[in-house]
């Protein structure tokens, strides 16, 4: 990033107009796809890197959806910023699911927070997650596809956590460390009650 800082002064009707370089050279570290990420924590500047990087992709792939499905609150997020920009030919439509989970027997066990049924768009599931820490949120949505219909599912998610049974078929960034911050988390008072 450049900064410049530019001067204006007027004397005897005339307008000097200084410009200084103050710097050349950002002062953030750039994360990389999957290397480690030791702070975890994401500002919108990652998410737009990270999407791009996940939109390339899946291209790369030839894998062509046409749904997503994003899972709460980071799915809906990375899955809308993917829908308008994976494709030069067509908007791919995407849908957030909400999900609840439920202790049973001493397991934490997800489902969905509300009856959803399809009709259509199921040939080429792509489910999005914000991250990946255990896999068990993914298997819940991955077999409530497929009792759905959906002949293809691909699963993507910009942060895995490597100690997951789950692996995505495309991730950003893999990182030891589960413990995560996401732009959208701007309060101290976001409520997070899951792990993908």
């Amino acid at each position: 990033i450049t900064i410049i800082s530019i001067h204006a002064y007027c004397s005897n009707g005339f307008i000097d107009i200084k410009g200084f370089i103050i710097s050349n050279k950002s002062n953030r570290k750039q994360k990389k796809s999957n290397d480690t990420d030791k702070e975890n924590q994401y500002s919108w500047e990652d998410i737009e890197i990270g999407v791009k990087d996940l939109k390339q992709k899946v291209l790369d792939s030839n894998y062509q959806p046409t749904l997503l499905v994003g899972i709460g609150r980071g799915g809906a997020i990375i899955s809308s910023l993917l829908s308008g920009n994976l494709s030069n030919e067509r908007h791919i439509p995407f849908i957030a699911l909400e999900r609840k989970y439920e202790n049973k027997d001493g397991m934490r066990c997800a489902s969905l927070f509300d009856d959803v049924s399809f009709k259509k768009d199921l040939d080429r599931v792509l489910l999005v997650a914000g991250d990946l820490v255990t896999g068990g949120t993914a298997d819940a949505f991955i077999n409530f596809l497929k009792k759905q219909g959906a002949k293809e599912i691909k699963f993507l998610v910009y942060v895995m956590v490597s100690s997951t049974n789950r692996k995505p078929n495309f991730y950003h960034i893999k990182t030891d460390n589960g413990v995560l911050k996401f732009p959208w988390m701007f309060s101290n008072d976001y409520k997070r009650d899951s792990r993908t």
